[in-house]
């Protein structure tokens, strides 16, 4: 599985740039992910049968991105991750609104 193919297209509908890692557009609304944790989820016979992509889905905007944060929430499960937790902020340094949600995409 490539849990960044698995993002971009769970995300594809935003209308919002979906990037990994870094994003360096002029967009002033985007979105950056990152997979910070990869560890087998469950073991059968000595092999590991699934494998777990813990990913953070980072959504930047001027504005309170909560929606845009709910809205790719549901886009993401829809597609099968599960969300296991995430924040709201407001980045003093950029003056953007932060919506950070941390997902496991659990490859079998």
């Amino acid at each position: 599985m490539n849990y960044r193919s698995f993002v971009v297209s769970a995300l594809s509908s935003l209308s919002i740039p979906v990037r990994h890692l870094t994003y360096t557009g002029t967009a002033t609304t985007y979105c950056k992910f990152q997979r910070y944790n990869l560890q087998g989820e469950t073991y059968a016979e000595g092999k590991e049968r699934s494998t777990g992509h813990y990913v953070q889905v980072d959504i930047f905007s001027p504005t309170d991105a909560t929606e845009l944060g709910d809205t790719a929430q549901a886009l993401l499960i829809a597609a099968g991750a599960i969300r296991i937790g995430g924040q709201s902020l407001y980045e003093d340094d950029t003056k953007l609104y932060h919506d950070s949600r941390d997902y496991l995409i659990e490859e079998i």
